[in-house]
């Protein structure tokens, strides 16, 4: 199962999320970066947090806002100002911008890369709509072994819009013949091709996640525009 944190809160300069428990993980880890492509292939660390523990960053100590509402047992909690990590020489943006967390589980004495999806997470405006518009570009990657009609291979850009997708335009920037784009909707949906240059606009998909990647000899550019309900 897919590893998809439960946002709970996004206001100014907080995030507040939760994720349940797993008996095979012992801590998270959590990275972030200002591009999709970014967190898929270099993501920068902001801080780690045990298994059914609590986290909250060094600006929200000083505002008072490190406690949790609600209870926590088997869950862990993590709530922090995304400012707090974001620096010159890194690529973590400031807070008034949309961008992307991946959160890695510590599991038989490592930390297991791709073990969520690239997080999706909008600025506060946005975040505060019935319905969230989210635009996307990224690349996505090459992995020999996809093929249309099975579901996304390991090394498979996933990606979570951060709620249940309810429409989506997804493009093929690529237009020399043969860069074909795959992608499915949902988790172990099959893959399905589009062609370079095309583009498909999708209604009610009712999903969380979305997976790319390409069997063409070149990583494939594309655009994404989704409206998402955040549950």
């Amino acid at each position: 199962m897919t590893l998809i944190p439960r946002l709970l809160e996004r206001n100014r300069n907080l995030i507040d999320m939760q994720i349940p428990f797993s008996a095979a993980v012992t801590k998270y880890r959590f990275r972030a970066s200002n591009t999709l492509n970014g967190a898929f292939t270099a993501p920068v660390t902001m801080f780690e947090v045990d298994t059914k523990r609590t986290y909250a960053s060094p600006t929200l100590h000083k505002r008072n806002l490190e406690h949790f509402q609600g209870a926590i047992t088997n869950l862990t909690r993590v709530r922090f100002d995304i400012n707090d990590f974001s620096l010159p020489s890194n690529t973590i943006p400031l807070d008034d911008f949309q961008f992307y967390l991946v959160i890695e589980e510590f599991r038989g004495g490592a930390y297991v890369t791709n073990s969520s999806p690239v997080i999706t997470i909008p600025t506060t405006e946005h975040y505060h709509l019935r319905y969230t518009p989210i635009s996307l570009y990224g690349t996505a990657p090459i992995v020999g072994t996809a093929a249309p009609g099975l579901p996304a291979p390991p090394g498979s850009l996933v990606i979570s819009t951060g709620g249940v997708t309810d429409s989506l335009l997804i493009k093929n920037n690529n237009t020399a013949p043969g860069d074909r784009l795959l992608f499915s909707i949902g988790e172990n949906s099959p893959l399905i091709v589009l062609a370079a240059g095309e583009s498909i606009n999708l209604r009610e998909v009712g999903a969380k996640i979305i997976s790319l990647v390409t069997d063409a000899g070149t990583a494939v550019p594309f655009d994404i525009i989704s409206s998402v309900n955040i549950d």
